[in-house]
């Protein structure tokens, strides 16, 4: 068996498991921390879903792309404490000149959906470009907006670090076959599109689940087994096993 057949086959394990315990994984939700809370201008629920910032009918409106932009940042960082201070930090990279930040904003947002609507790897590479990068704002979290403005029939899936590491332990990426969580390698980011494709036609065909068949399932269950794998390493065989069992993060 080869490592990409092992990859593939553990992703089919992980999405039977999630349908036969009955996973949502759109509706999970992720606590979004206290360090909004000294801001409530901004609007951040305590917990926001997957689905919240999938189903929600967004607008181009710059008011809109803002709110969607923050909410997305906020489900990324949890209830890590650092959450909004970072997210400001991002918001005042793109401001100055004659444009106020909220319309700089807006104008990257529409460029990055425009871009996904092409391809995930357009998507990419719009991010890794001159005009797409903006300070402070890291593959992982940039391949999160740039998931949830890309088109619900060809989704850009998320890569962070916790993917990665799954990607590279699986065999999925090598010295040979590099993803790495780096804007100069848009070509590792496309073979992780591919994997994820190909999980995505397994899974529609020996599962018949036509509605798992979409890259952001792959990537949640991918992160899912990571992080299990992660927090159980250290720990007794009697409690690690229950542990892996479990989901570890909503997201």
């Amino acid at each position: 068996m080869t490592s990409l057949q092992g990859a593939l086959n553990q992703v089919e394990e992980l999405a039977a498991r999630y349908l036969k315990n009955q996973g949502d994984y759109q509706n999970q939700t992720s606590d979004t921390g206290s360090s909004w809370s000294k801001s409530p201008e901004l609007n951040v629920p305590k917990r926001i879903s997957r689905g919240d910032l999938l189903n929600n009918h967004w607008s181009d409106d710059p008011l809109e792309l803002e709110k969607l932009f923050i909410r997305v940042m906020a489900w990324g960082y949890g209830p890590a404490g650092y959450a909004k201070f970072r997210t400001s930090r991002v918001l005042k990279g793109l401001g100055g000149g004659d444009q106020s930040a909220g319309s700089r904003l807006a104008e990257w947002m529409l460029d990055l959906k425009q871009a996904s609507q092409k391809s995930p790897i357009d998507g990419f590479r719009f991010l890794s470009s001159a005009s797409g990068r903006v300070e402070f704002l890291g593959p992982a979290f940039s391949t999160k907006l740039l998931y949830f403005l890309s088109p619900s029939d060809n989704r850009s899936p998320i890569l962070d670090s916790v993917v990665c590491r799954w990607l590279w332990e699986h065999g999925v990426a090598s010295d040979n076959e590099l993803i790495s969580v780096e804007y100069s390698n848009p070509d590792g980011y496309g073979k992780y599109v591919n994997f994820c494709d190909e999980a995505t036609a397994l899974l529609k065909q020996n599962l018949k689940a036509q509605e798992l068949g979409d890259r952001g399932f792959v990537e949640y269950l991918i992160f899912q087994d990571q992080l299990a794998f992660d927090a159980s390493r250290t720990l007794e065989p009697w409690i690690r096993d229950d542990r892996a069992s479990k989901n570890r993060s909503p997201r």
